[in-house]
């Protein structure tokens, strides 16, 4: 039974050699590839099997009575019910050295219910007009999923009742949470002009201790529509002009069900049971409030362009976040409320028609925003790294910033990887590095670009999206560019680059086999990239045959196209792809999917 860590073939792109075979002698798939862990992808997606089934059932219905006239009370409720099926199956057939087959069976189960009452009121007075909805709900969400493992089933009859008994194990989780509103809104309007809005609502989740279960919340928000007034009927130029804004606190209850718990998992030993911890409780974690405001600007001019623009600022108070705890300890982190974080930032769209005739139409449009985000507090600490060791959290960077060894290049010399050490001079030793803040993966701007022409009938559309400012780590550089650290496997073109002269400049060290100083540490300032790029998102040309044209066959409209969805990315990142997720990092991480479509679209 092999990883599935291997198996990704995005992976095993890195790891194999291109000398590998793929089949041996006769035509059975090659599994011994030792600089794979001895799997090979292409036997994994033709014998290896995962799949699952699902049955769902969704219910929905809403009961609604007008009391009197502008008071009406609504109760709506819901049921959803999945019940699933998977199995993960190793053929011997793609597992080196294995004769019998691997067999994994789950069964999964999960209903959440939820109901909503309200009562909602609204009324008209001449220019004046009020509407008020209060009202409460609750869900209950309930998981349950079992899944029993049988390492030793008969390759040809895979089912769990040809494995032998004795080896078989299984493992049962189960899980729920709960959470009750009550909640107000109020909107008044004056005039079709200005419109000011409140609501109030109080939350209680089961995630959270008894002490801290429920949080209340509330916001208040107006608008003005200046297009509307007296002093701008002679501005013609204008067709709307919208000011608005709003500030309000909420909450954020997104953490594990069980997470205020001190809880216990089973191990075996010698052939016994028993229960040892596995995570420490915290009775006083609570809601994690989120306080801001946001103000804007809506427009329309000239009767072609249209836009808005936003600046926001929103302060987050007792973060959730997994504080790591000593080893020690017995444990690794807590989940707990600590910190806060200031995010700021704007955001702008436009968009216009640049052209517009009976033959020929061009429209076009943008939207760019920045987001930039401050750890204000860490409770006592100044910072701590997070899960991913590669991320630190600190007061005053952002809340994802690069933590790495200071990489300072190929000594011209003798060809060693060179580091910065705590005092800034140079060393050939790692483990003498200093480690420092070097970046964010947060990026500066992100946005897109759309665009479409039409003439007689020929349409040429184009999405584009970007971001820019941002960094990405590239880690599987481990194994691409390991300077000979894992020599038997496959390398990126890049670590032709290498030092091979006294006194040349080379771009990597020189390889070793088995190298061991380190030099290719995934936790090196020497895999940092810019992450920015420009994607052409969506590419998509079409024809529409003209309407005196269908008309004519009894058709409405018919309209041939050719799509492509990820056509092309312009970075400089030394990889398939940027984008890293939100920390900028990872290994294996498939590109993105290009697709190639084309088709017609008629209607009658």
């Amino acid at each position: 039974m092999q990883s599935l860590y291997f198996v990704n073939p995005i992976f095993a792109m890195i790891m194999i050699k291109p000398f590998t075979p793929l089949r041996n002698e006769d035509g059975s798939y090659n599994l011994d590839i030792p600089e794979n862990n001895n799997s090979n992808p292409r036997a994994t997606a033709e014998y290896d099997s995962q799949w699952e089934k699902q049955y769902r059932l969704n219910t929905n219905g809403y009961l609604e009575y007008e009391i009197v006239k502008g008071l009406t009370a609504k109760t709506t409720n819901s049921i959803e019910l999945t019940d699933g099926e998977g199995v993960r199956y190793w053929d011997p057939q793609a597992n080196y050295g294995e004769t019998k087959g691997y067999l994994q069976s789950t069964r999964t189960r999960y209903t959440l219910i939820t109901t909503s009452n309200t009562l909602s009121y609204n009324k008209e007075f001449g220019v004046h007009s009020v509407s008020a909805v209060a009202g409460q709900e609750a869900s209950k969400y309930d998981y349950n999923r079992y899944t029993i493992v049988s390492p030793n089933v008969d390759p040809s009859i895979p089912f769990p009742n040809t494995s032998i008994a004795e080896d078989d194990f299984g493992e049962y989780n189960e899980t729920a949470y709960t959470i009750m509103s009550f909640f107000g809104v109020a909107n008044y309007n004056y005039d079709s002009k200005y419109y000011l809005q409140a609501s109030l609502r109080t939350d209680g989740s089961s995630r959270f201790g008894s002490k801290n279960r429920w949080g209340t919340f509330w916001s208040v928000g107006g608008s003005w529509n200046i297009h509307r007034e007296n002093f701008m009927d002679n501005v013609n130029f204008v067709n709307m002009l919208k000011l608005r804004g709003s500030y309000g606190i909420s909450g954020n209850f997104n953490i594990n069900d069980y997470d205020q718990y001190g809880l216990y998992q089973a191990e075996e030993y010698n052939g016994n049971s028993f229960m040892v911890p596995y995570q420490p409780s915290n009775p006083d974690i609570g809601w994690e409030n989120n306080t801001g405001y946001n103000a804007g600007i809506d427009f329309a001019l000239f009767d072609r362009i249209t836009g808005s623009f936003d600046v926001y600022s929103r302060k987050t108070l007792d973060m959730l976040l997994a504080y790591p705890l000593s080893r020690t300890s017995g444990f690794t982190s807590i989940t707990t409320n600590i910190g806060s974080i200031k995010n700021e930032g704007v955001e702008l769209m436009l968009n216009g028609t640049i052209i517009s005739k009976s033959n020929l139409e061009w429209d076009a449009g943008f939207n760019i925003s920045h987001n930039n985000s401050t750890i204000l507090d860490l409770g006592k600490d100044e910072q701590f790294v997070a899960t991913n060791p590669r991320i630190v959290h600190k007061v005053g960077e952002h809340l994802y910033s690069f933590y790495l060894f200071d990489y300072a290049g190929v000594n011209p010399a003798n060809g060693e990887a060179m580091w910065y050490n705590e005092d800034g001079e140079l060393t050939n030793q790692y483990n003498q590095a200093r480690r420092v803040i070097a970046g964010s993966p947060e990026p500066k701007l992100t946005g897109g670009v759309n665009t479409k022409l039409t003439a007689y009938g020929i349409s040429l559309d184009v999405n584009l999206e970007y971001k820019y400012g941002n960094l990405v780590c590239l880690t599987e550089n481990r194994y691409a560019n390991s300077d000979g650290y894992s020599w038997p496997n496959n390398y990126a073109n890049t670590q032709l680059d290498y030092w091979t002269t006294p006194g040349q400049i080379a771009r990597n060290p020189k390889p070793l086999a088995n190298n061991a100083s380190s030099s290719s540490s995934s936790l090196s300032t020497r895999w940092l990239y810019d992450g920015s790029y420009v994607r052409i998102k969506n590419l998509t040309v079409s024809y529409n045959l003209p309407r005196a044209v269908v008309s004519k066959i009894k058709m409405q409209n018919l309209r041939i196209y050719a799509s492509a969805v990820n056509l092309y990315t312009f970075h400089k990142v030394d990889f398939w792809d940027p984008e890293r997720g939100v920390d900028g990092s990872g290994n294996g991480i498939y590109p993105m999917t290009k697709k190639i479509m084309g088709g017609i679209e008629v209607s009658f």
